[in-house]
C-alpha cells in the first residue's frame, strides 16, 4: 500500500500548530524555507495573536528535536515521521518556478519529493490560492487545510509578500535605538577619554530624522492646531513606517476636521498595518456616513472582506461600488471571483463576461475566465481560447507562465481523451 507524504505550507502549521497528530500516518515534510518565515514572524510581525502562534510552532518543533533529528526524522506515537528538507537546486524542478520566492521553493521541493516517491500519496497542503493554482498547472496534489477562522489564511504568503516593508520596518527602528543609546553615553560623564560614536551614515541618517521631527513638534508646541504642521509629522511618520505615531497625528487633525477623507483613509491604513482591523473599519465606516458613495472605501471594504473570505460582505462592498461606477473592470473581475469562491460558477463567468464586453483588453478577466472554465466548468476548449486570449493582450504579463504552462496542460488532456 502506497504511503502518505504531507507537506506543509505556512499558514497550515500557523493555524493549528499540532496539525502532525491529525493527519494520516504517514511522511509529514516541513520544507526549510516555511521554518525561516515562522522564525521571522515570532519577532517581527505586529499581530499580537499572530506572534504567539509562531512561538507556539516553534515550542513543538524544539520538543520533537529534542526526541532526534528533524532533518533526519523523528517518529511519532501514531507512526508518522516529521522531516525538515529543503529543496535541491541542482535536481530537475518545473521550469515555470522561480527558486528566489518562498512559494516556488515549496512547489519545487513537493514536486522532487513527488517524483522521487512516484508509488506515495503526496500531497501538499496549504490555504495559499495562488500555491493551489500553480500546483493544478503542474498536476501536484494539493489538499486545503478546512478552517473554521478565516484570518490565518495565506499568513505565510503574507510574510512573503511584506517581508521587505518589515525588514525596512526594523531597520529604521534599529537606527534610532543605536542613535539613542549613542545620546545618552554622550550625555554622562565617561571614564573613557573616546566617545563612542555611531557610524558616519547611521549617524547622519539619524541626524537628519531628529531634524525633521523635531521641526514639526516645535511648530505644534507654539500651534497645536496647526494643520500644516499635524499632516507634515502625520506623513512623515508613515514615511519612515511608525504608523501608530503617524495614526495618533492623523487622529489630531481629524479633530480639527472631521470630515477630511483623505486623511481618514491614511488613518485606516495605519491601522491596518497595525493588524488593528476593527479600528481600521470604524475609520473607513466612518467615511460612508458622509460620503456613501466613495468608491476608494466601498472598495477597500471589498478588498478587505475578500481578504478575510468573507465573500458575501465582500460582494455586498463591490456591488456598491458598481453601482456608483459600473464600468470598473477591476472591481467587476473582483467581484467574479468573489461568485466563484462561493461556488457560483455561471455568475462568475457572467460578470466576467461583462467585463470583457466592456473592456475586450481586461487581461486578468481572460486569465479568471480560463481557471474558471477549467476548474469550474470542465470546459477545456474554453479555457484553452481564454488563456490564449490572455497570452495575446499580456504576452509577458504577470501569469504568462502560468498561462502557457495550461494551455500545455490542457492540451496534453485533449490529446488523451482524443
Amino acid at each position: 500500500m502506497a504511503r502518505n507524504i504531507f507537506i506543509l505550507d505556512t499558514n497550515t502549521l500557523l493555524y493549528d500548530p499540532n496539525i502532525f497528530s491529525t493527519l494520516p500516518t504517514g511522511e509529514i515534510i516541513i520544507p526549510q524555507t516555511v521554518l525561516m518565515e515562522i522564525d521571522k514572524l515570532k519577532t517581527t510581525h505586529l499581530d499580537r495573536e499572530l506572534r504567539f502562534r509562531a512561538r507556539e510552532v516553534t515550542r513543538v518543533l524544539f520538543e520533537l528535536a529534542e526526541r532526534g533529528e528533524l532533518i533526519k526524522g523523528v517518529t511519532l506515537e501514531n507512526g508518522s515521521v516529521v522531516k525538515v528538507k529543503s529543496v535541491d537546486p541542482n535536481q530537475p524542478y518545473p521550469s515555470i518556478l522561480n527558486l528566489k520566492t518562498s512559494d516556488d521553493q515549496i512547489l519545487a521541493l513537493t514536486d522532487q519529493i513527488a517524483k522521487k516517491n512516484p508509488k506515495a500519496q503526496t500531497v501538499l497542503i496549504s490555504n495559499d490560492l495562488s500555491m493551489l493554482l500553480k500546483a493544478q498547472i503542474l498536476g501536484i496534489k494539493i489538499k486545503r487545510f478546512e478552517e473554521k477562522r478565516s484570518f490565518f489564511e495565506s499568513l505565510g504568503k503574507f510574510f512573503r509578500v511584506n517581508q521587505r516593508a518589515i525588514i525596512s520596518w526594523a531597520g529604521t527602528v534599529s537606527i534610532l535605538l543605536i542613535g539613542l543609546v549613542a545620546i545618552l553615553q554622550l550625555g554622562l560623564g565617561r571614564q573613557s577619554t573616546t566617545a563612542p560614536e555611531l557610524p558616519p551614515g547611521l549617524a547622519s541618517e539619524f541626524e537628519a530624522y531628529q531634524n525633521i521631527e523635531q521641526t514639526y513638534i516645535k511648530a505644534l508646541r507654539e500651534n497645536p492646531n496647526n494643520k500644516e504642521a499635524l499632516i507634515g509629522l502625520a506623513d512623515f511618520y508613515y514615511q519612515s513606517k511608525h504608523y501608530k505615531k503617524a495614526a495618533d497625528t492623523y487622529q489630531k487633525y481629524i479633530k480639527l476636521e472631521p470630515r477630511n477623507t483623505s486623511v481618514r483613509l491614511k488613518i485606516a491604513d495605519c491601522y491596518f498595518r497595525l493588524g488593528l482591523d476593527r479600528l481600521g473599519l470604524s475609520e473607513l465606516n466612518e467615511i460612508l456616513k458622509y460620503e456613501p458613495n466613495n468608491l476608494s472605501v466601498l472598495v477597500s471594504l471589498g478588498n478587505y472582506y475578500f481578504d478575510h473570505r468573507d465573500y458575501l460582505k465582500a460582494i455586498d462592498y463591490y456591488q456598491k461600488a458598481l453601482d456608483y461606477n459600473p464600468k470598473n473592470s477591476d472591481v467587476r473581475t473582483d467581484l467574479a471571483i468573489s461568485y466563484y469562491n462561493l461556488g457560483k460558477v455561471d455568475k462568475a463567468l457572467e460578470e466576467l463576461n461583462k467585463v470583457i464586453a466592456n473592456d475586450p483588453r481586461h487581461a486578468l478577466a481572460h486569465y479568471n475566465k480560463g481557471i474558471i472554465l477549467w476548474q469550474g466548468k470542465n470546459d477545456l476548449e474554453g479555457s484553452q481560447k481564454a488563456f490564449e486570449e490572455y497570452l495575446r493582450i499580456s504576452p509577458n504579463g504577470q501569469f504568462s507562465d502560468e498561462a502557457k504552462a495550461s494551455i500545455k496542460a490542457i492540451k496534453k488532456v485533449l490529446k488523451e481523451r482524443q
